[in-house]
């Protein structure tokens, strides 16, 4: 689960993590949507692209304190790409909706259990 510990919501109830190369390369690529209260948790991750994705996502990039650095709702697919946010320990990959939903801003302090890998 991750909770927002500044805001007292929950930005999502489950969360896959993705931390070889393999899984940060292949990402969201071979899903065709994410679910409601659903997340990807990239780590290491500093920058994103939508190259190849099948549908929007909200994005949080996230620092090695769990602070909320940058917050992107609603990155359409396509040849986008962030830009580099060399702070960021932390890429959290959400639904559309995920961020507005849960209050989100920079600056909040996130809560989540971090999974060795």
């Amino acid at each position: 689960m991750i909770r927002n510990v500044t805001r007292d919501t929950t930005i999502a109830e489950a969360e896959v993590w993705a931390r070889t190369v393999a899984e940060r390369t292949k990402g969201l690529l071979d899903h065709d949507s994410l679910a409601a209260g659903e997340a990807l948790v990239i780590a290491p991750c500093t920058s994103i692209h939508m190259v190849g994705m099948k549908f929007p996502i909200d994005v949080l990039f996230v620092n090695k304190h769990r602070r909320v650095i940058r917050a992107i709702e609603g990155i359409k697919p396509g040849l986008s790409f962030t830009r580099i946010y060399f702070t960021a320990k932390q890429c959290i990959e959400l639904p559309v909706g995920a961020i507005a939903s849960s209050g989100t801003q920079v600056g909040d302090e996130l809560s989540f259990e971090e999974v060795a890998g």
